[in-house]
């Protein structure tokens, strides 16, 4: 209705006067807002046109009641359809309408309310798990609650098929009903199933579209489950890997925890630079003190210190290399002396 109301430009008292330009620029406001697949549009189109007929014959039919002029429709055409409310012919309709509304003989009562048959029809399936008979629709729709039916009229359609009935045993119950009512009236109903008639009593040409659209229903329910199994597939996909990325997370932080504590608690090897010894005064494990540069050779003491057996750093230390097999090892000298032992250890 929105869609309607935002373009009211002609003075027109019904969906069906306003002109197709004007239906076609409601079709694409509501375009606008929804969006539907090409096959589709010809059955959105149809109950586009038949909801916006109802509710503009709705909002048309409380202003000329009230005489005052809606905020979605500007005053010249307001005062256009003003005129047309006063025509004669218009009013004379209206009356007509009016009495044929509150006949009893004129048409056939329901008490159904605001509910359409077809949702009797579907309550009775999902009560009695079968395909509701028409005849009992008919009665649940046009009896009150103290079995008597609401106009007289209801009663002698009933009454009529009632009588069919005795005569035709093996009839069906559609075609007794539908010869009862009088046949099929303007726009293929029939009187006292008002839209349901189509259910009921279908024509040829209405059987093998509702046949076709039952089939497309099924493609459109079929595919519905496809896509919701790929969804709860994916869905289980993104929770295993959720859950993945939330164990990697806490194995890694695991990790850098235990190689943060091995580099503050214990290095995996130190090596202590003893002083250079003379060779003729060195023995292995003593200090004798510092020699001068001009010594021909010299000896180095390095004291690793080893890891406990069986502890996770004896894993990861490297094995001695043979060259530190012994407490002194002999280092490289120049010409000029003794060369700087850390840098030759480097090397």
């Amino acid at each position: 209705m929105p869609c309607i109301t935002k373009k009211f430009d002609e003075p027109i008292r019904s969906y069906t006067r306003a002109s197709p330009g004007l239906k076609k620029a409601w079709l694409s406001l509501f375009n606008e807002k929804y969006y539907w697949r090409p096959e589709y549009h010809s059955r959105i189109t149809k109950n586009f046109n038949k909801k916006g007929s109802e509710g503009l014959s709705r909002a048309l039919s409380s202003a000329r009641k009230t005489k005052q002029c809606p905020e979605w429709i500007i005053l010249p055409i307001w005062v256009q359809l003003l005129e047309q409310w006063r025509d004669a012919k218009f009013i004379s309709k209206c009356n007509t309408n009016k009495k044929n509304r509150n006949s009893d003989v004129g048409m056939a009562l329901h008490t159904g309310g605001s509910i359409p048959i077809t949702e009797y029809c579907r309550r009775y399936e999902e009560k009695h798990n079968q395909t509701a008979p028409p005849e009992i629709v008919y009665l649940q729709t046009h009896t009150k609650a103290d079995g008597t039916f609401v106009t007289p009229k209801a009663k002698k359609i009933y009454d009529s098929y009632e009588e069919l009935k005795s005569k035709e045993p093996n009839a069906k119950s559609q075609d007794l009903l539908l010869k009862a009512a009088g046949g099929r009236k303007k726009g293929g109903k029939v009187t006292g199933f008002a839209s349901a008639s189509v259910y009921f009593f279908p024509s040829a040409s209405t059987s093998q579209k509702i046949q076709e659209q039952s089939y497309e229903d099924k493609l459109l329910q079929r595919r519905l489950e496809e896509v919701e199994k790929s969804n709860s597939v994916l869905l289980e996909t993104n929770k295993e890997l959720v859950q993945f990325k939330e164990s990697a997370s806490a194995t890694l932080a695991e990790m850098q925890g235990i190689i943060q504590s091995m580099k503050m608690t214990q290095p995996l090897q130190q090596v202590s630079y003893m002083n250079v010894l003379p060779r003729q005064n060195m023995q292995q494990g003593t200090f004798m003190g510092s020699l001068p540069h001009h010594q021909q050779s010299a000896y180095i003491n390095i004291s690793p210190q080893q890891p406990q057996a069986g502890s996770f750093m004896s894993m990861l230390m490297p094995q001695p290399s043979p060259i530190f097999n012994n407490s002194y090892t002999r280092s490289n000298r120049g010409e000029n002396g003794c060369e700087d032992v850390e840098h030759d250890l480097i090397q």
